[in-house]
């Protein structure tokens, strides 16, 4: 039986957003899930809630309007 590949929890993807017209980026923790999952996370009818939280990189934790989001951008660590 194939091997499957072990999740990197530590890779991480960045999240651009808007705040007002500002636009900013942060750095998150994947936890081990794809771009895919995340993107599915977005989907009210999926999570239930307009609001989506993120692990920061750094430390901490950040919640988004998934209408907020503008880019999911997943670094080439994967």
């Amino acid at each position: 039986m194939p091997q499957q590949p072990t999740p990197d929890y530590e890779a991480t993807m960045n999240i651009r957003y808007v705040v007002g017209t500002t636009e900013r980026t942060v750095e998150v923790l994947t936890g081990g899930f794809s771009l895919a999952d995340h993107v599915a996370r977005l989907d009210p009818r999926n999570s239930g809630t307009q609001w989506v939280t993120f692990i920061l990189a750094a430390g901490g934790g950040i919640a988004l309007r998934g209408s907020a989001i503008i880019a999911i951008e997943q670094h080439g660590n994967d």
